[in-house]
């Protein structure tokens, strides 16, 4: 373990179970507005699935905002994961 990582993981809080926080969104803002719809069917007490999600994401992704921001959006699989 070079110092530098020594010195991150000694400093981190002791519940920090990693220190790499994996990959950054590959597509952000349809993410934050998918986290919103998410957020308020919860707010009105609705059950929201894995499927619904992958479903509303894969609806998004046809908007032309989505595809003139990310030319690739069409191409994503939305995983469950």
């Amino acid at each position: 373990m070079t110092g530098k990582k020594k010195n991150r993981l000694m400093s981190a809080p002791p519940y920090v179970q990693r220190l790499n926080t994996g990959a950054r969104p590959k597509y952000p803002l349809l993410e934050d507005e998918l986290l919103e719809w998410f957020r308020e069917l919860r707010r009105q007490l609705k059950t929201v699935t894995r499927y619904m999600i992958g479903a509303k994401a894969r609806n998004m992704a046809h908007k032309q905002e989505y595809r003139t921001l990310y030319p690739d959006v069409h191409n994503c699989k939305f995983s469950h994961k």
